[in-house]
Formats: C-alpha cells, structure tokens, sequence
C-alpha cells in the first residue's frame, strides 16, 4: 500500500480497499491504521445490518476506553472505526445511546429495577443508573420538599396563631396531626386546625362566637338540613366543629335542652321558644317517634286534651252520631283524635299552627293516612281554618261519612240540563269546600225546580292530549242524591264534542274517591304532596307566592321562596296532595 503526502496534515492511501484509495488526516492515520476503514466499507457494513457474532476479546482496548467515563468515542467514530461493534450496541433497546454502551460493557439485556419494580432511569449526564425509577424519584423530591414545607407552615401556624412557644407535633395521616397542647397531646383534623386560625383557639370547647356568626351557621344549617339531619352530635362535632359550637351556644343561650335532636328541630325550624304546654305553662314535650312537640308537658302527658274548636268538632258527632265514639283513640303507637270504631272512621282536627312545617314534616300526614288505611280505617282531615269558615260544608261532608242526611232525592226524580256559568258559580261557592272555579260545561240536577247537584267541566290540551277534566262536584248542603253523578256524567257522555280521555283529582283529605269508581274511572296515582302559606290564620295557593313573583315585588332573587316567605311573616302547611282518575274514552 503506497502512501502519498498531500500536506502534513493529509494523506493518500493508494489502492487502500475494494473501493480504491482512502485519503485520511495524518492524526488518524498515526492514530492507529487499524482503526482506519474506508468510509464507504463502514458504510455497507451498517446498511448491511449484519452484526453476525462479535467477539469481545477483540475489543478489549474499546472497551477499557468504554468504561472509562472520562475517556470518550464519539457515535460517529464509533460507527466508522468499528462498525460491527456499533451494530451490536445499537441493537440495545434504550433511551440514550450512552445507555446502550454502558449496557453492552456491562453486558445487561435490560435495565435493572427499582424497589417499586419498575425499571430505573439511566442518568446520562454521569453515564450510570439511578438508584429509583423515575416515579419514585420524583415521589421522594416532593415528599421530601413538602415535609420540609409542611414542618415550617404548622410551626408557623402554631406560633403564630395558638400562641405554642416550642410546639411538639406530627402527623398522624394526611388528614390529621397531634399537637402537643396544656403537656398531652391531641390529634385535630388538619381543616379544622385551618378554620381554628381565625379565633386562635384549639380547643372547640372555649371557641368564642359572636352572635352574628352564630346566626350565620344557623342559617347554613337551615339551608342543608338534608345534609345534617341524620347527623349525631357527636358526628356533627368531629367534622363541622364550628356548627357544632354555634348550636351548642344557642342551645345555652335559648333553649337548654338535653336531647340533640330535639335541638336540631328548634334550629331547623327557627323557632324562637319551645313551645308551652296547652293546659299549663311549663316547655311542652318532644315526640322523638314522630318528629314534633306534643300540646301538653310532662306533667300532663297522660291528660286528654283537646282545644275548644276540637271539642266543638266532637260536640258536633255526638249530636248527629248516636253509636260509639272514642277520643284520642290509639292504635300502633299512633293517635286518632275522634275515632268510630263501627264506621271504622277517624276524624283528626288539624290546628293549622301546631300543624304547620314548624313542628311537623312535609309526609306527616300523608303517612298518617296511608298508616291508618292498611289497617283499614279511613281518616278524614279537618283543618282550623276550614271549620272557621266553611263550618256548614264541613258538617255536611261529615253527615254524609256518618250516613246522616236531612233529606234524600233520588236523580230519577230530577230533571239534567246544562247550567248557566253565574248559577254554577254561586252554587260552587255556597256548596263546595273549594269554591267556585271557572268551567266551560255546567251540568246540574234541579228537584222542584231547585238546583241540587252541580258537576262543571273544563277542557286541556296538554301534552299528552286533548282531556276533560272533572273540575267540581257536589251537592246542595244537607242533601244525598242517589245515582246523581252518573245521571250527570252519562249526561256529559252524550253531549260532549271530543272523544278524548276524562280526568279528575278527588282530595283524599275528606273524600275516599268512591264515587269516580263506580263512575268507571281508574285510579291513575298520586299527585304528590301539597302545600299551602298560612298568615293570621288564613291559608294562601303557593301559586300567589311563585319566585317569579316574589322578585317582581322586590325580593332578592338569590333567597328562595321559603327564605322570603318566612321573612314575610309566613308559615307552610302541607296537604295530602290529590288522587288522580282517568275515564278512558277510546
């Protein structure tokens, strides 16, 4: 092989492979010859791919060099210097290609492992692996870096907030910590060392409120009531610590009463005192069974009470009723204010403040009812306000109950025809417990001449379809009328212009809803529970007081109906709701 000096810096090499002369630096050439291949051979040899089988003991000087993290070969010398070697790195799978030499000199087929059993990381600046993967690492730097953070916040908090010179303390969880207060230690939930910072105290049972703050939990006790009302004290104590000392301050400033529960019912329902005793003067008892204060105290908690409209109620059945009737009738741990055992009627006088959502719940009633109907007795509802002022309906609608009527017509004897609106209207307002409402059809009974019987239809078109809908019935007062409803319903049948569904709510307060079933209807469900304002004794429809409305008249659209109402001066009764029937036409 001839050399030919170009300079002193390069060479010729003639005839140097297969591919002819190779011309190189002097450097490389004094380097080491056997080192020096044609770029073009390295070449073929990598695009060939064909590592084929290296034997290290040939590159021992290559990998003394290797080892040496000092001592550096380049990829691309690598590659042009010794190819198969480069081949047989490169074959490695890993990140870095520092990774693969330190592999291949330490003859590893894959990465060890950390302790949690992933692989660890290669640090390719120092050119060796970590001691952890990569999760690991980064878990222990911020676990690290957060108990160093951790431990300056709380002695900052204790020191500056609790006033703790030398505080002692650690963690117990995530969630807690025990601080060394008064020489013992006391664990605390961590939010709650948080919400002690604005008062400076530790301890729940010296926390200091203001009356302001007190109201305010109050009334966020109120708002969520479904989020506390199954809440024990104790419950209540560990996770709403500040709550829990607002009621209990209330508690010793208002009320002072012994059973949480019932302290929960006087905050829930706002009410200023506990409520006395109907016959005396002491605090009236709370029923834990169902959920509000009983009229009468201790003292008298056997004593049959009852309040002079009650008693006047009950006058009214004696004088019109000549079988057996039984006051303050219980049964299943229930009690039924009037009760006739033959009839297997109970009759209850509803007081409308005793009975009102301020000591009783929205299902009181209705489950009541529903109570009292499996064990196959029907319970009628009579309301103060409806016994004030419809006094002679309401005596009507329980004479025909105890089967007691003045006068009986038969509807044979009554002629059917169609009545006028302003006839229909004074009827309605004379004769039904609900009034007049305006109707489209007015179909009566007339004896004599003389309207007995009045059954008004309307017509819907709803979603559902187009229906009629029964919107009043009843009789002149006093008066039973045999086969009257379906002499007027037939009569309806014949003349109305649409055949579509007919619909009616019965009121189950009152009425069992017999009468739709012998007139073909089905029963088609409950309507859900109602609810009516009460002010001064007098009850409001919901409908006068809808948001909507209450905002145009100036209210903050933020509060909610019942927030205004109360702040109005009023208070909620809830009904029964309605039963729902449907006449199927088609």
């Amino acid at each position: 092989m001839e050399k030919i000096y170009i300079d002193k810096n390069h060479i010729i090499l003639k005839n140097y492979c297969k591919h002819g002369d190779l011309k190189i630096s002097t450097r490389k050439y004094n380097y080491n010859i056997n080192k020096n291949l044609c770029p073009k051979c390295s070449e073929e040899i990598i695009n060939s791919g064909n590592k084929g089988i290296l034997d290290r003991s040939q590159y021992l000087d290559i990998i003394e060099i290797l080892k040496n993290p000092k001592k550096k070969i380049s990829k691309d010398k690598l590659k042009l210097w010794y190819p198969y070697l480069y081949l047989e790195i490169n074959s490695i799978k890993a990140k870095y290609w520092r990774q693969k030499v330190y592999m291949w000199v330490n003859k590893m087929e894959s990465p060890p492992l950390c302790s949690c059993g992933r692989e660890r990381n290669f640090n390719n600046k120092k050119g060796v692996f970590k001691d952890k993967c990569e999760r690991c690492n980064r878990k222990s730097a911020v676990k690290k870096s957060s108990e160093e953070k951790s431990i300056i916040l709380w002695r900052n908090i204790f020191k500056n907030y609790f006033k703790i010179d030398n505080p002692e303390f650690f963690s117990v969880d995530n969630y807690r910590i025990s601080v060394k207060v008064n020489s013992e230690y006391r664990i605390f939930k961590k939010k709650h060392i948080h919400q002690f910072k604005k008062y400076g105290v530790l301890d729940i049972d010296n926390l200091i409120l203001s009356e302001q703050e007190i109201e305010k939990n109050l009334e966020n006790f109120r708002n969520k009531w479904d989020k506390y009302k199954n809440l024990s004290e104790e419950t209540i104590k560990n996770i709403h610590p500040i709550l829990w000392r607002s009621l209990y301050l209330k508690n010793k400033n208002s009320f002072n009463v012994s059973n949480f529960n019932e302290l929960k019912f006087l905050i829930k329902n706002n009410i200023k005192e506990i409520p006395k005793c109907k016959i005396c003067e002491e605090n009236a008892t709370y029923n834990m069974s169902s959920y509000r204060y009983n009229y009468t105290c201790e003292k008298h908690k056997y004593s049959n009470f009852s309040s002079s409209k009650e008693e006047s109620l009950y006058q009214f059945i004696q004088d019109n009723y000549s079988g057996e009737i039984i006051k303050n009738y219980r049964i299943n741990g229930s009690e039924i204010d009037i009760f006739i055992p033959e009839l297997k009627l109970g009759i209850e006088f509803n007081g409308m403040y005793w009975h009102s959502d301020k000591f009783l719940s929205k299902s009181y009633h209705y489950d009541k009812f529903i109570k009292f109907k499996n064990l196959g007795i029907d319970l009628l509802f009579v309301w103060e306000d409806r016994w004030d002022y419809k006094n002679d309906i309401i005596k009507s609608i329980i004479n025909s109950r105890l089967g007691n009527f003045k006068n009986i017509i038969y509807a044979r004897n009554c002629e059917v025809s169609q009545i006028s609106f302003e006839e229909s209207m004074k009827f309605l307002d004379d004769n039904h417990l609900q009034g007049r409402i305006p109707s489209k059809i007015n179909i009566g009974l007339r004896y004599n001449g003389d309207l007995v019987s009045l059954m008004t239809f309307g017509y819907r078109n709803i979603s559902k379809g187009k229906r009629y809908e029964i919107l009043r019935y009843c009789n002149k007062k006093g008066v039973k009328i045999i086969g009257g409803a379906s002499k007027i319903f037939n009569y309806f049948i014949s003349i109305k212009e649409e055949d579509v569904d007919i619909i009616s709510y019965s009121n189950p307060e009152l009425f069992s809803g017999g009468l739709y079933e012998k007139l073909g209807f089905i029963f088609s469900g409950h309507t859900g529970i109602g609810y009516w304002w009460v002010k001064d004794g007098i009850r409001y429809h919901r409908s006068k007081f809808m948001k909507h409305r209450l905002v145009k008249e100036g209210w903050d659209k933020n509060l909610s109906e019942d927030e205004i109402m109360k702040k109005k001066g009023y208070y909620k009764i809830y009904d029964l709701g309605n039963f729902k029937w449907i006449y199927k036409c088609k």
